[in-house]
C-alpha cells in the first residue's frame, strides 16, 4: 500500500464515515476489528480525567499516551480496544490505510452488497493484453490485484467478453456485452 492518503475518514454525529460510507456501529460495539476510530481531543481529554483518578502503575503509560497524542495535529485517530496502541495519519499512514481497509472489509461482511472501493481499469498483460475492472481502493492495489487474480488466456475466447474483480466481495468474473 503506498504512503499516501487514500480515505476520508470523519465521525459524524457518533457514526464513522469513510468515503462517505457510514460504517456499522457493529464493526466497533462488537469488537470485529481491533480499533475504534476516535476524535483526538476527546481521546485526550479522557486520558487526562483517567490519569488524575489513576493510582496504580498505569499512570506512567497513559502520561506516555497523553504526550503522544498532543503532539499529533490530527483530529481523528485509531485507538486499539486491547492495548494502549494509538495509529494516526500523520504517525504511520501505511498502518491507518490497513486498519481502515480491515474496518471497510469488516462493514463488507455485515453487509454484502454495500458498494466499497472505486472501479479502477487496468491492463492486465497477463491475459494477452485485455482490461480488467477492479474494484480496489487505489489504483496500484487494482494493478496488484489483478496480476495476482487466477485470470488466464483461456477466458479470453470472446472479445465482447468483460473481466471485473471484485476483491471486497472475493468475486472474479467474466461478463459479456450484448452484441445486437
Amino acid at each position: 500500500m503506498e504512503d499516501e492518503k487514500i480515505f476520508n475518514v470523519s465521525i459524524i454525529d457518533n457514526d464513522v464515515k469513510i468515503n462517505n460510507i457510514v460504517i456499522d456501529t457493529k464493526v466497533f460495539d462488537d469488537e470485529i476489528v481491533s480499533y475504534r476510530v476516535m476524535d483526538r481531543e476527546s481521546e485526550v481529554d479522557n486520558l487526562i480525567q483517567w490519569i488524575s483518578e489513576c493510582k496504580n502503575s498505569d499512570k506512567f503509560a497513559m502520561k506516555t499516551d497523553l504526550g503522544e497524542l498532543m503532539v499529533w495535529n490530527d483530529t481523528l485517530i485509531l485507538s486499539s480496544v486491547n492495548t494502549n496502541d494509538y495509529v494516526s495519519e500523520s504517525s504511520d499512514i501505511e498502518a491507518f490505510n490497513e486498519i481502515i481497509i480491515e474496518i471497510l472489509n469488516a462493514h463488507k461482511k455485515l453487509h454484502p452488497d454495500a458498494n466499497i472501493g472505486t472501479t479502477y481499469r487496468v491492463h492486465f498483460e497477463k491475459t494477452l493484453g485485455i482490461d480488467v475492472e477492479v474494484v480496489a481502493f487505489s489504483e496500484e492495489e487494482a494493478t496488484e490485484i489483478a496480476r495476482n487474480s487466477k485470470l488466464d488466456k483461456t477466458k479470453i475466447d470472446n472479445p465482447n467478453n468483460h473481466y471485473k474483480i471484485d476483491n471486497y466481495s472475493g468475486f472474479e468474473y467474466c461478463y459479456t456485452d450484448l452484441v445486437e
